[in-house]
C-alpha cells in the first residue's frame, strides 16, 4: 500500500457519533472519519509478504480519495494478473475481483470473488486473496492459440 513500512493506518474504533475519541485514545486529536481501508490493509500486508506480488492503491479523480486497493503480479505463463478490492460507496462494501489476460476478442477476463462489508472476517478475505492468486496463476499460456485449421484434430 502507500504507507511507509513503519506507518500503520488507524483502526476503526467504537467512537460516539460526535467524533470524540474513546477513553483508550487518551488525548489524541478527534478524527471525524476512520480509515475504511485499515482492516483490509492489515490482511493485504500479510498477503504481500507471503507471495511474490506488489500492492498499490486505486485513486479516484483526486489523489486524496482512495477507491480501492490491489495486488498485481505476472503469473507463471507471463500474463499480468491483479486482485482488486473496489469500494462500492452506495452499499458500503468492498468487492474483490481477480483480473487476468484478455479473453478471445479482447474482452476483459474478470471473476468476482466476494463482497465484504463492515465487520468482515479477516480469514474470509485471506481466502479470497489466495483464491484470486491461484486462479490468476492458472491463466495462460502467453502465446496466442493456434489458428482454427491447426487446432482441429484429424481423424485417420
Amino acid at each position: 500500500m502507500t504507507e511507509q513500512a513503519g506507518d500503520q493506518a488507524p483502526r476503526p474504533t467504537d467512537q460516539p457519533e460526535s467524533g470524540t475519541p474513546s477513553s483508550q485514545e487518551g488525548a489524541a486529536a478527534p478524527e471525524t472519519t476512520a480509515d475504511p481501508w485499515a482492516p483490509f490493509d492489515a490482511v493485504l500486508q500479510e498477503f504481500v509478504t507471503a507471495r511474490p506480488v506488489g500492492a498499490g492503491t486505486l485513486w479516484a479523480d483526486t489523489p486524496t480519495t482512495a477507491v480501492g486497493r490491489f495486488v498485481g503480479w505476472a503469473n507463471a505463463a507471463g500474463w499480468p494478473c491483479t486482485v482488486r478490492l473496489i469500494r462500492e460507496q452506495r452499499e458500503n462494501a468492498v468487492v474483490v475481483i481477480v483480473e487476468g489476460p484478455p479473453l478471445p476478442g479482447g474482452r476483459p477476463r474478470q471473476m468476482p470473488l466476494g463482497v465484504f462489508q463492515a465487520g468482515f472476517e479477516a480469514e474470509a478475505l485471506r481466502v479470497a486473496l489466495e483464491l484470486g492468486y491461484f486462479i490468476g496463476e492458472t491463466w495462460g499460456p502467453r502465446e496466442e492459440p493456434p489458428s482454427g485449421s491447426e487446432a482441429a484434430p484429424t481423424s485417420s
